[in-house]
């Protein structure tokens, strides 16, 4: 029986890493979407809330009761301590729940991949059997930014600069994928990478 893998994919924004997606799939990979589980696990009722405005203050919601997150953030980044403070509250609870998908995937015959942006950062690499970078050169990024959110490149910049360097998913990431250049260039050099490890494209257990 092949071995079930659970891939770490992460790299800056902009970088594409949704183009990996369905070559995942394609690959019986179940993918995991950080960002998403870091937003469930804040909805009402949701200890993690509970937590959050224990933290920070009931000025961090809205009138009814969800998260208010432009306001949070606004709260939480302005120092590094606070920060420290939110992410200790969210991530333990992601993991969590990432780690129940992966097993949920791998009971079904299925590997895993956890899409995370702050894969090293919130330490879901240990959750890994690979991490896997996907960088892409800064000019083509600032463009995907702005296409994507409808921002002026001055807010894409920021968003670029806010985030580490390539040199640091070099450093940290088992693999690098480069997406510069076109799709078919793209698919090529990842189906070399997922092909030994995952295999070649085919149908899902039943």
């Amino acid at each position: 029986m092949q071995d079930l893998y659970v891939l770490g994919i992460t790299g800056p924004t902009g970088s594409g890493k949704t183009s990996l997606r369905p070559l995942l799939a394609e690959r019986c990979c179940e993918f995991i979407d950080c960002d998403l589980l870091a937003r469930r696990v804040v909805e009402p009722g949701e200890p993690a809330l509970d937590d959050l405005v224990d933290a920070f203050g009931r000025e961090i919601l809205n009138p009814d009761g969800t998260l208010n997150r432009p306001r949070l953030a606004a709260i939480a980044f302005a120092s590094d301590a606070d920060n420290e403070r939110l992410c200790s509250i969210v991530h333990p609870r992601v993991a969590d729940l990432a780690m129940s998908l992966i097993d949920d995937a791998h009971s079904q015959g299925l590997h895993a991949a956890i899409d995370a942006p702050l894969l090293f950062q919130a330490g879901f690499d240990r959750l890994c059997t690979l991490s896997i970078a996907v960088l892409a050169d800064k000019e083509l990024r600032t463009a995907r930014i702005m296409e994507r959110d409808g921002i002026t490149r001055e807010a894409a910049l920021q968003r670029i600069n806010a985030q580490p360097d390539d040199l640091y998913y070099f450093k940290r990431a088992d693999r690098v994928l480069f997406n510069s250049g076109t799709e078919l260039q793209f698919v090529r050099q990842a189906c070399l990478l997922l092909d030994p490890l995952l295999g070649k494209p085919r149908k899902r257990p039943h």
